[in-house]
């Protein structure tokens, strides 16, 4: 299941994503990987929680973080949680791109039973009525 965490740049999205993924793991019978395009919030998940620094990869397209999630996927079927911290800032993805690859990864991720949370800086007005389906939560109050 995919589950975008949506909101302007300051509304707390790091911050939110940071904690379902610590909530995560406190329910996990498998795996929780946590990608981030560089290592700023690193210190603030647990340790049990993989840290992945995308930039590590040369991660840049969605077909590149597709493949990377995929391949963890089929190497560890233990995977249970993938949470990805800022995907326009690790991908070439845009608002008007974005749905082909929502629907391919939501696909994956429905075989494989893993949940994927995606913290997008964007708002709902922007995107397709396709890729609103995927919407968990947005987040309109600047951080204080």
């Amino acid at each position: 299941m995919i589950n975008l965490i949506i909101g302007k740049k300051g509304t707390g999205k790091t911050k939110r994503i940071i904690k379902l993924a610590q909530d995560a793991l406190l329910q996990a019978t498998g795996q929780v990987v946590f990608l981030d395009d560089d290592k700023r919030c690193m210190s603030e998940l647990n340790y049990k929680i993989r840290f992945i620094n995308t930039t590590e990869f040369a991660l840049s397209t969605a077909d590149d973080l597709y493949g990377f999630i995929a391949g963890m996927i089929a190497g560890n079927f233990d995977t249970q949680k993938v949470f990805v911290d800022g995907l326009y800032s690790i991908t070439d993805l845009t608002d008007d791109t974005i749905e082909a690859f929502l629907a391919k990864l939501d696909t994956l991720c429905a075989k494989n039973d893993v949940d994927v949370y995606i913290n997008v800086s964007t708002v709902s007005d922007n995107l397709t009525e396709a890729s609103k389906k995927y919407i968990f939560e947005e987040l309109t109050t600047p951080e204080a």
